[in-house]
């Protein structure tokens, strides 16, 4: 198990989290605290709280599945179902892999590690079951898509399926503008996408497209996407779920984002609202295909400087959206009141229910909004969020304004790579516990209270009631 983190508070965490691949062991694995029920009013008197069932202590923490212990396990169940890549043509050997088999990646080169392994052949997992891809422990192997195909990695019509712990890319042109990064498609349900870092890839980052749900995307790193993509795709989506990979888990949800990173997702031509962050898309019976009936969770993920919006719903019921930092997205508008819905939201509702949003931190571009409400459907509830910008659509309740940006956080970039970067809160951050600090009773019918994470997008612990993705510095 392992986990990125800052030499300091004080230092940047994004070179440390994007420069030479440094991977420093997890010692700290935080739980969750019991989570009571509050009023999303604070005048209201607070309901009964449901039972809480038990929380897997790691849930926010950063960290992979393929360690040296497990590897040394599965070697131990049965050697001929692990295998060790590092040199050769990787597509034939993934696509080739059996169910219950792992793939463990080195680098290209044991010396230089921006030598990559060039594919020119999509890299598929199709009809299987209990696979996982991973780079070897404490090493990130590139890996370059030369070819126009759909995608680098695909999943379809499988289970229990996990890559992780690479970096992956394409050519950023118009060439290649049907290259996504990672996809699970028809049929693909259990899929765990974590630790990647995608890249330059013309089309989505980490999606899923038609899935039976189940997708699992954490602590992502994902820029300069979806620029030259036909269709109009964003970093993160997770579009039209289909039910048939089970119900929800004993946390209340089905599908979980968590701890991703995204910024740069930008549309060089056509609908310019498009290139999100993260957008879940029309999920709720569209396309006649029955409503998907799973719940989401969205937390601890930064959004920057994306073309689009930071976290969009659109035709999507069931969903959390629980302490995320969105900043200056919507970098597709020229001017107010432009884009493809002529009011754009870092947070966007459209058309979608049962949602419940707190302890979000937006701070919103000249162009943008903080939040859009331009068609909200039936119970979205707001508790707790912090608002810092152009407000021209927003909701009556739910949130409260920072009246400067100013000293929100210890150094904000639009490009996280610029050296001493750092969204965490300033340590001057005046507004300590105005979020929510246990989750409210909302009135979503026979729903769980939202996990509201102890950790943050750092896995670093955060009082409760903090705001955003980031504790303070």
């Amino acid at each position: 198990m392992v986990r990125w983190r800052a030499a300091s508070r004080r230092s940047s965490v994004f070179p440390k989290l994007l420069g030479l691949y440094l991977l420093v062991p997890m010692v700290l694995l935080v739980g969750l605290s019991p989570i009571a029920g509050r009023s999303a009013s604070p005048n209201a008197e607070a309901a009964p709280t449901p039972p809480i069932p038990a929380i897997p202590p790691n849930i926010f923490v950063p960290q992979r599945h393929c360690t040296d212990s497990t590897i040394a396990a599965a070697k131990a169940a049965d050697p001929a179902l692990v295998k060790e890549f590092s040199a050769g043509d990787l597509a034939p050997v993934v696509n080739a892999l059996p169910s219950n088999s792992t793939l463990v990646i080195y680098p290209a080169s044991p010396t230089d590690p921006m030598v990559e392994y060039v594919v020119t052949a999509e890299m598929a997992i199709t009809g299987k079951t209990n696979i996982t891809i991973c780079g070897a422990p404490g090493k990130r192997p590139r890996i370059k898509q030369a070819s126009n195909v759909w995608r680098i990695f695909t999943v379809g019509n499988s289970s229990n399926i996990t890559i992780e712990g690479l970096e992956i890319y394409s050519i950023y042109d118009a060439n290649h503008d049907q290259v996504s990064g990672v996809q699970a498609i028809e049929g693909a349900h259990h899929v765990y996408i974590w630790d990647m870092w995608v890249h330059d890839v013309p089309a989505c980052g980490v999606c899923s497209a038609r899935s039976q749900g189940h997708n699992d995307f954490r602590y992502n790193r994902i820029w300069k996407t979806a620029g030259y993509s036909r269709y109009n795709q964003s970093g993160i989506s997770l579009f039209n779920n289909r039910n048939g990979g089970g119900g929800d888990d004993a946390n209340g949800y089905s599908d979980y984002l968590i701890g991703n990173m995204v910024w740069a997702s930008q549309k060089v031509s056509g609908r310019t609202t498009d290139g999100n962050c993260i957008i879940m898309d029309n999920n709720k019976g569209v396309q006649k295909v029955p409503a998907y009936l799973g719940r989401t969770l969205i937390a601890n993920n930064l959004c920057v400087a994306n073309g689009g919006r930071g976290i969009h719903m659109l035709q999507s019921d069931n969903i959390d959206v629980v302490n995320n930092t969105l900043y200056h997205d919507l970098r597709g508008a020229s001017a107010r009141g432009t884009g493809l819905d002529q009011h754009q939201g870092e947070i966007s509702v459209y058309y979608s229910s049962n949602l419940r949003i707190i302890n979000n931190l937006s701070v919103a571009f000249l162009y943008g909004n903080v939040y859009d409400t331009g068609a909200t459907g039936t119970n979205v509830v707001l508790a707790g969020n912090a608002f810092s910008g152009p407000t021209s659509r927003h909701p009556s309740d739910g949130f409260f304004t920072i009246p400067s940006p100013t000293g929100i956080f210890v150094l904000p970039n639009e490009d996280p790579l610029l050296p001493g970067t750092d969204f965490h809160l300033n340590s001057s951050w005046p507004f300590d516990g105005v979020g929510v600090s246990t989750s409210p009773s909302l009135p979503i019918p026979g729903s769980l209270p939202a996990l509201i994470p102890e950790v943050d997008f750092n896995g670093d612990p955060r009082p409760l009631g903090t705001v955003g993705a980031f504790a303070k510095a």
